[in-house]
């Protein structure tokens, strides 16, 4: 999409992992991160199959571990941890990621033509 064309609408929303922040596969490294402490075998097999499965919630991830990788049966308190350690590291990621190839080219010239709003969740 050129920037003529992005001229057309009132309002562009960019989502940040993998549009801006070049995330996706450091995200899956962290699933495997907030795993730690089950075999070797058990987090390579769970970190594939999250590259394969972006877009899916971390909700859903974590439920598949626990009953599809570890066969565990579902213990609240062991989930709750495992969803708290991806989001730590998540927030570590963020903070250190790189942006996208031509993000802050495309940012730049459309702050030149329209007001640019930030919003940023932490």
């Amino acid at each position: 999409m050129t920037i003529t064309k992005l001229d057309e609408y009132d309002i562009i929303i960019f989502d940040c992992d993998g549009v801006i922040i070049d995330i996706n596969l450091l995200k899956c490294e962290a699933f495997g991160k907030a795993v730690q402490g089950y075999p070797v075998e058990i987090i390579n097999e769970f970190v594939h199959y999250c590259k394969k499965t972006f877009g899916v919630s971390r909700y859903i991830k974590f439920k598949e571990f626990l009953s599809d990788f570890a066969r565990e049966p579902f213990q609240e308190e062991k989930y709750r941890v495992l969803l708290k350690n991806y989001s730590n590291i998540c927030k570590e990621i963020y903070d250190h990621a790189a942006i996208t190839p031509d993000a802050k080219e495309l940012l730049a010239e459309l702050n030149r033509k329209i007001k640019i709003i930030y919003s940023f969740w932490k």
